[in-house]
């Protein structure tokens, strides 16, 4: 088992490697993202039983994505598609590749995965109680990363483009009205995002976050009304 101190000094390495944009690591980088571990827990008679689980490095994912950026989506992804690694680490590079959207296919792949899970959700023919709580899970999933697709300020002109043509993907799977008008208020700030990419000052006054459940035009028309008061 490794130690404490070992950990800690692991991790200020792979911060090192990142800060220095020192590529030369990253198939050692590889072999270190995963890890084994075990851990105690209760059966429903009371009875302790060891479990084994797979861990993510963080500090060797943020030193892949650090120094790779989009490059490092394809590892990721050979990653995701390990077997057993479980929801939470899944999660986790989704968390990661949900800012390449549109700019990495491996990316897109991961996380189309997820979206087409929530589109099934929506279409589920359930029981009432169940319908509902569907629903609700696959609204949540896509508000999330809509909202990821609208995220930043000074983001790339091409960057935009790819994020715009991802999102006219994702528009022909679905035909819910609901999520089609959170859609269209994600292609209006990507138009926005477009507009103030080539005016600083303009950049500067946006918000960085983005809830594709409100209108982009709504909520400037309300700081107006909040200005003028």
């Amino acid at each position: 088992e490794i130690s404490y101190l070992d950990r800690q000094n692991k991790w200020l390495l792979w911060n090192l490697l990142k800060n220095n944009k020192d590529a030369t690591f990253t198939d050692q980088a590889q072999k270190e993202m995963l890890y084994e571990y075990n851990r105690k827990e209760k059966k429903k008679d009371g009875q302790e039983i060891e479990v084994a689980y797979t861990g993510i490095d963080r500090s060797v994912l943020d030193y892949l994505t650090g120094v790779l950026g989009a490059d490092a989506m394809p590892i990721l992804r050979d990653i995701y598609d390990t077997p057993d690694i479980g929801d939470r680490n899944r999660s986790t590079l989704r968390g990661i590749a949900a800012n390449y959207m549109g700019v990495s296919e491996d990316a897109d792949i991961m996380i189309t995965s997820r979206i087409n899970e929530s589109f099934q959700l929506l279409a589920s023919i359930d029981d009432k109680k169940k319908q509902k709580q569907n629903r609700e899970q696959g609204m949540r999933t896509l508000s999330y990363y809509l909202g990821k697709l609208g995220e930043g300020r000074s983001v790339p002109v091409e960057t935009l483009q790819a994020r715009q043509q991802y999102l006219s993907s994702l528009r022909a799977q679905t035909q819910d009205k609901e999520v089609l008008a959170w859609m269209n208020n994600t292609e209006k700030r990507l138009a926005a995002m477009s507009e103030a990419s080539s005016d600083p000052e303009k950049a500067k006054k946006m918000d960085s976050r983005f809830d594709a459940r409100r209108n982009p035009a709504q909520k400037r028309e309300s700081d107006q009304n909040r200005n003028r008061q």
